[in-house]
């Protein structure tokens, strides 16, 4: 049984179901969307049927949701899963209602300040930090479990976002000349610049990069191929890794090194800390050569091993934003195999 809009009470025979445009005012502003009513066949009027106007009204929350960029239903449910998070595991580590995130999850519109709360902690890297500054309001095995599952998405999504990034430059079409004849290994990179950053007084960012470009040229010099794939470019500061800022970042938001800022007299510099390396991502020649290259450019500063790169012929013979080719390795100026016992029985 139903009842008309002038209080008249039909059957389910009585009526059908419509389509027309209906407008609904949603958070004062009016959205119009094509929705399903119930009217009377005898006198014509609406008939109000809960299930459908419910329908209806949260098509219009939907579409509201779509105009302003507000996070819907499906997503803070899904976001929730992926997490292995409760409704209450989630509103307290946000900081909510238990009953706001139901809400949320029901069709109800989040305010500004919690939709930007919820967008922002899709992201693992931002969970995480969420788990390290509020983890204390859930159990000791809670904060172990959600904290291994936000690790787990960090390592198989941030990789790839990384690798698409990376290869929309020119320079990562290879394997050719221009990364040392091997596959682009990001993971790879950023395990050497966990390897330098774990010398016990850390390396500044502007040495790194030099540590990075000798270490790849002289492994391709000694060995026919680099040991991370990576390109290098020209930039006025001397060779830098293409793409070198994402790979330093994700190693930042992952929590693998830190950034420590240290002042002199005439302005400040940034050192690189390794929380922790992995040496076991080294093959033995890959090893030799970063060991090398640690002991040798160890008590050269920043401003020296730069000066050392401009003069290196790869250098000259390339301009500002050119690929350096790894051709060059062959005439480097620094020669390590000093340094490198088992080389000698190889050559």
């Amino acid at each position: 049984m139903y009842t008309c809009s002038n209080g008249d009470r039909v059957q389910e025979d009585q009526t059908r179901i419509v389509t027309r445009e209906e407008t609904f005012p949603v958070k004062g502003e009016p959205i119009t969307i094509l929705a399903s009513v119930r009217v009377c066949d005898k006198c014509g009027e609406d008939v109000y049927d809960r299930e459908l106007d419910s329908a209806s009204l949260l098509k219009a929350y939907d579409v509201y949701r779509s105009i302003h960029g507000l996070i819907g239903p499906t997503d803070i449910k899904a976001m929730r899963e992926k997490y292995a998070l409760t409704q209450r595991g989630l509103s307290n580590l946000l900081g909510m209602g238990e009953i706001t995130i139901h809400r949320y999850e029901s069709g109800s519109i989040p305010d500004e300040v919690h939709n930007q709360l919820l967008i922002m902690v899709q992201s693992p890297g931002n969970m995480k930090r969420i788990l390290k500054t509020r983890g204390d309001v859930l159990s000791a095995s809670q904060r172990k479990k959600i904290g291994e599952r936000v690790d787990q998405l960090i390592r198989e999504e941030c990789p790839d976002k990384i690798i698409e990034l990376a290869s929309a430059s020119v320079s990562y079409k290879g394997p050719d000349i221009y990364t040392g004849y091997l596959p682009f290994q990001p993971e790879k990179l950023m395990d050497m610049i966990a390897f330098f950053a774990s010398d016990k007084d850390g390396v500044y960012k502007t040495k790194m990069n030099k540590l990075l470009w000798y270490t790849d040229f002289l492994h391709y010099r000694y060995y026919g191929v680099s040991v991370s794939g990576t390109s290098y470019v020209h930039l006025p500061y001397g060779p830098v890794a293409d793409q070198y800022a994402l790979f330093l970042n994700h190693l930042l938001r992952e929590e693998r090194i830190n950034v420590r800022e240290v002042f002199f007299a005439n302005g400040s510099g940034e050192i690189l800390v390794t929380v922790q390396p992995d040496d076991q991502a080294f093959s033995a020649s890959e090893m030799e050569v970063l060991k090398a290259v640690h002991e040798h450019f160890r008590a050269m500063t920043s401003k020296d091993i730069s000066s050392l790169s401009h003069e290196e012929e790869g250098y000259l013979e390339t301009k500002e934003g050119q690929a350096i080719s790894y051709n060059y390795a062959d005439k480097l100026k620094v020669d390590l195999t000093h340094l490198m016992p088992s080389l000698h029985t190889t050559l």
